[in-house]
């Protein structure tokens, strides 16, 4: 048998020095565990509905692909209302209570699943009597009047799945919901794919309608099967008991959600008003791609980190708490660094790949790479906040946000992707420091 080579018995030995400080820390154990089995779920599910989409372009050719991808776009900004961040508030207030009150956990499951079916009845009801309207005068394509009341299906089954998933999140089963996530996954390729290559345009929103009632159709079956092991009724007469969670939770952490469209769209137009706009945009749409890679697993550790927080917060384990909120922090920012710094090294020619006229954007993608790695650490912040359950405070520190990006994107208008790349990072720089203010100010108080 050869010996190991240095290089590789060194990292043999960094390995085992990790995995024995997992070991040894229960909460760290407990973190690795969940982000795990969130990240296996994610990216199987992703990595599937991404072949799912490039099949449907295929067969829906240039055109059809680009009025699919306008529809399930309506969707996407229309589902933030619907949700009313419902999956949010379960993750948190069901961490908090399953173990110290369970009754209290059943008042919220209940009340966020019957929210779920009302306020994605009500959007759903909307967009089906809005449709054409929409249609002609927002998307200047009126034939698509029926595309969107037939999608209208999706707001409905996307405000009950995210309550499902939240209420998941909070009793930390990440196995089952990437089971779910995978389950989705496998349902799109067959159902989006198979409706576009049958019915066109209408078979592909009818196969994503497929695909979203199979996650239903999963959650509803595991969250029923946790919430019996738990002793916890999915029904709870005394639901309205907690219906101050949704003025405290709920509405400001939607109503955040709501603000980040519209003010990146602002931003994203102040640049293509000013000559060579578009082409400006380009490049720095191009960059931006790259910075949502840097964040994938931060994004995907933030949904595991919540839950646990919110637990210990519940129990009064300030000294876990503290544990896990760094440890997150750290893996946070760490994992965005890590990707961030090759990207940036070789920004130019990492952008050179998109086209030969996207090399003059390696400026751009640096300030987006050091843009995402404060957005990974806000992450973590940002966690300790929802985990309080104070977001009215994190909807003014969110106006804050707000109110940087569209002052600096519109002083830096003439400058075009590098003006906007200034603007991101210094929007970023700012929400990171006030939100850390004021999580060490909550924390001090413990």
């Amino acid at each position: 048998m050869s010996e190991l080579s240095p290089n590789s018995a060194g990292l043999k030995a960094v390995t085992l020095a990790l995995w024995e400080r997992l070991h040894a820390s229960p909460v760290g154990l407990r973190l690795a565990r969940g982000a795990f089995w969130a990240l296996v779920g994610t990216v199987i599910s992703r990595g599937l509905m991404l072949l799912s989409t490039v099949f449907a372009a295929r067969l829906l050719g240039l055109v059809g692909y680009g009025e699919l991808g306008v529809v399930l776009s309506t969707i996407s900004m229309l589902s933030t209302i619907a949700g009313f961040s419902l999956g949010q508030m379960s993750t948190k207030y069901v961490a908090e209570f399953y173990q110290k009150d369970p009754e209290r956990a059943g008042r919220v499951i209940s009340l966020s699943n019957l929210f779920s079916w009302i306020t994605g009845a009500a959007m759903s009801i909307v967009l089906f009597l809005f449709a054409n309207d929409i249609a002609a005068h927002a998307l200047a394509a009126p034939y698509l009047g029926h595309q969107l009341r037939v999608a209208s299906l999706l707001l409905l089954l996307g405000s009950i799945t995210g309550a499902q998933v939240g209420t998941l999140y909070g009793f930390e089963a990440f196995r089952i919901i990437a089971r779910i996530n995978i389950i989705t996954g496998v349902t799109s390729i067959l159902a989006i794919v198979s409706g576009a290559w049958l019915f066109g345009l209408d078979g592909a929103i009818w196969g994503t309608i497929v695909s979203r009632l199979a996650s239903y159709l999963a959650g509803k079956a595991a969250l029923g099967r946790v919430s019996r092991s738990h002793g916890l009724p999915m029904k709870n007469p005394d639901r309205f008991r907690e219906i101050g969670l949704v003025w405290h939770f709920g509405i400001p952490a939607m109503m955040g959600g709501v603000m980040v469209g519209p003010v990146i769209w602002i931003s994203n137009a102040f640049v293509v008003n000013q000559p060579n706009g578009y082409a400006e945009m380009g490049i720095f749409n191009a960059a931006n791609q790259l910075r949502q890679l840097i964040l994938f697993f931060p994004t995907t550790l933030a949904s595991v980190a919540l839950p646990m927080l919110s637990n210990l917060q519940g129990l009064g384990s300030s000294r876990n708490y503290r544990k896990l909120f760094w440890a997150n922090l750290g893996l946070s920012a760490g994992s965005a660094i890590a990707i961030a710094i090759p990207i940036a090294v070789f920004a130019p020619w990492v952008m050179a790949r998109f086209g030969a006229s996207f090399r003059m954007g390696g400026s751009v993608l640096i300030l987006l790479c050091l843009a995402a790695v404060l957005t990974a650490t806000l992450d973590g912040v940002g966690q300790s906040i929802a985990s309080e359950g104070r977001m009215w405070s994190g909807f003014g520190l969110n106006l804050i946000w707000a109110a940087v990006m569209l002052i600096a994107s519109f002083a830096l208008r003439r400058h075009g992707a590098m003006g906007l790349g200034i603007a991101t990072l210094l929007a970023y720089s700012v929400h990171l420091v006030t939100s850390s203010i004021y999580v060490r100010y909550r924390m001090s108080r413990w």
